[in-house]
């Protein structure tokens, strides 16, 4: 469950990082780090699902991580390409981490660090068990909510007793 933790903290803070970048190196930056954050993450998962060989990065590439992901488990129903999506987002990621003259360019750099974002978000509840949004959201949740169930608790406590 530590491995599921550290996969977490280093995935939002891939996360934070990038909704700070504004320049093209950032950019290119925050993209490895969520792409390292994303592939940490269903390392992670895999593993407290018993998938043990996932924390292996030796034995299971990333493409074949993905393809465990895709065979055992349930992140992909409904949306087959997905796995198409992440290979292609590893290839982006790879050009970057190592060019060899065929880098991709800063809009095609930022267009694949949107889809990596937007992808970690789509997973977060399932890999993580916790919603990830905007701080509304989080704000109803950890405030509202339990303010409602007080009232009622009281309302319904006033109620028996007269």
């Amino acid at each position: 469950m530590a491995e599921l933790d550290d996969a977490r903290d280093l995935l939002k803070s891939a996360l934070r990082k990038y909704s700070r970048t504004q320049r093209d190196c950032d950019v290119e930056l925050a993209l490895l780090a969520m792409h390292t954050g994303l592939e940490e993450a269903f390392r992670a998962y895999l593993v407290s699902l018993g998938v043990e060989e996932a924390g292996d990065r030796g034995r299971v590439g990333f493409p074949n991580l993905v393809g465990l992901i895709r065979d055992r488990t349930g992140l992909f129903v409904g949306d087959d390409s997905l796995h198409d999506l992440l290979i292609a987002l590893n290839t982006t990621r790879n050009k970057i981490a190592h060019p060899r003259g065929d880098k991709p360019s800063p809009d095609e750099i930022k267009r694949d660090a949107d889809k990596l974002a937007k992808l970690a978000k789509r997973f977060w509840p399932q890999l993580f068990g916790e919603i990830v949004s905007n701080g509304w959201l989080l704000f109803v949740v950890g405030v509202v909510l339990p303010l409602c169930a007080c009232i009622a608790v009281l309302l319904l406590r006033n109620r028996l007793v007269y």
